[in-house]
């Protein structure tokens, strides 16, 4: 029973920590979804207030291909934290994520984060990240808005 529980755990920790996650954007036309999708894929920001969720991209590799409304992205991130009375803790994180343009009649966007994240809330915190990324792109300018 035991090794049983085990390979279960294992599997679910390897195939299982999926992240699937969908928005969709009826005042937006597709190429402009689109264009704000390549953009923040490309130009990822993790800055935040909050320290536990500052860091430094080390490497960001975008694949995206227009014809298939299909983004890969794959992120190395770092940070050196130091919190009261504690050492300094060195950080480093790998971020698979694919984000897909979905046919239809309504754009909509699809986040999918990597089964190879152990941590399922991490991939949750990327698409939340990411979503409002997109999201802040496709927001007029405050001077235009009355």
């Amino acid at each position: 029973m035991n090794r049983f529980v085990i390979v279960i755990f294992i599997f679910t920790m390897l195939f299982g920590c999926t992240t699937n996650l969908q928005r969709t954007y009826p005042k937006t036309s597709r190429s402009l979804l689109w264009t704000a999708m390549v953009a923040v894929a490309e130009s990822p920001e993790y800055q935040a207030e909050n320290v536990l969720k500052r860091w430094i991209v080390v490497e960001n590799n975008v694949n995206a291909n227009a014809s298939l409304g299909i983004i890969e992205v794959r992120r190395i991130l770092a940070r050196s934290l130091q919190l009261p009375l504690q050492e300094v803790q060195n950080d480093r994180r790998n971020i698979l994520f694919t984000v897909y343009l979905l046919p239809g009649e309504l754009p909509t966007l699809k986040f999918v984060s990597l089964g190879s994240q152990m941590i399922p809330a991490r991939g949750v915190n990327e698409s939340e990240r990411y979503f409002r990324a997109v999201e802040e792109m496709l927001e007029p300018p405050l001077s235009h808005v009355r």
